[in-house]
């Protein structure tokens, strides 16, 4: 994975530094991520900046599936 380009905020953190096209790309990379693993029954339950690594090619992989847990049923979030 390739280390992101950041630069200090003043209050001694970091952001990164995105164009709008590599943001949505990000985004978008991260909800096929989520939509995978949910399709197979599977939460990460601690998704956080931390966990999301840029690999060389650009694409977002999600990591760190420490905390994740697979589900023994589908579980419906409608009424």
């Amino acid at each position: 994975c390739k280390t992101a380009k950041r630069k200090d905020n003043g209050h001694g953190c970091s952001q990164l530094s995105l164009s709008i096209t590599e943001a949505l790309s990000y985004s978008c990379d991260i909800a096929a991520g989520l939509v995978f693993l949910h399709s197979h029954l599977i939460v990460h339950l601690d998704l956080k900046p931390a966990n999301i690594f840029i690999t060389e090619q650009n694409v977002c992989k999600i990591g760190d599936f420490g905390c994740s847990q697979k589900l023994q049923d589908p579980v419906s979030s409608g009424p």
